[in-house]
């Protein structure tokens, strides 16, 4: 069921699916299609939380504004849990999502009660700048087969883009032009941010998974995240894995589930 939060400044759509007691929230990271259009299979690969968990997953605003930044976008994350009346959640972010996951739990802890990130940094390293930047660029001279191209070699790893590369882009080349739109926007907040300090101000269990042939994020970014949350566990990947660990590694879920379960 695909629903809308409204909160002053803005609204957003989001999935929820399952009958559990506990609330489990995902924020999702960039996706040129909008992520709403993939509720069937996020339903379908998250199933097994279904019975004890009420899952929740949060698209970003509608419409985000030029010059939108991660802090902003974190802030109305938050408005969205708050609207859904959710709070004391168990959070999952990848990618952007884990950005924002870690901003959500550290300026706003009732709403966190363990949380897990995947793929992520706290801050802007070179590399994700230079990624970023190309999928800015692409965006906004509406290249979007270049772009789905770009996007599928940066995010999974070689063995899956053996298999299924045409596949992975020609679904990231079926996008409106409010998609490119919202994609470059929300692209660019990546281009520069630092909230490494507020690392220290969270103080929930949690949970980081990083993998070792990640593309995007740079060898130490996960490991940098769970040196400064105090008694977070970690977790690496092998080189095997790429940027989407989170969608290819059969174990990723089973990992989320024995975490949040403990």
């Amino acid at each position: 069921m695909i629903l809308t939060a409204e909160f002053e400044g803005g609204q957003a759509q989001y999935l929820k699916f399952g009958s559990g007691k506990t609330p489990f929230v995902m924020l999702p990271g960039l996706s040129l299609p909008n992520v709403l259009r993939s509720a069937d299979a996020v339903e379908s690969a998250y199933s097994a939380f279904s019975k004890d968990y009420t899952v929740y997953l949060f698209d970003r605003i509608k419409n985000p504004p030029a010059g939108y930044t991660l802090g902003q976008m974190a802030e109305d994350t938050a408005r969205s849990i708050e609207a859904a009346g959710i709070e004391n959640a168990c959070v999952f972010g990848a990618s952007q999502g884990g950005m924002l996951a870690l901003l959500t739990a550290a300026e706003h802890p009732r709403l966190v009660s363990k949380l897990a990130v995947g793929s992520t940094a706290a801050k802007s390293y070179k590399n994700i700048q230079i990624i970023m930047e190309q999928w800015v660029k692409l965006a906004n001279e509406k290249n979007i087969r270049a772009l789905a191209e770009n996007i599928a070699g940066n995010v999974f790893s070689p063995a899956v883009l053996k298999n299924a590369k045409k596949m992975i882009v020609d679904f990231n080349s079926d996008v409106s032009a409010q998609e490119l739109e919202d994609f470059s926007v929300l692209a660019g907040a990546c281009l520069s941010f630092d909230f490494t300090a507020e690392l220290e101000k969270i103080s929930c269990p949690t949970l980081v998974i990083g993998s070792e042939g990640d593309a995007i994020m740079p060898h130490g970014a996960s490991e940098y995240i769970a040196r400064h949350i105090k008694g977070s566990e970690l977790y690496m990947y092998d080189e095997k894995y790429g940027h989407a660990v989170y969608d290819e590694a059969r174990d990723y879920k089973n990992k989320l589930l024995d975490f949040f379960g403990g």
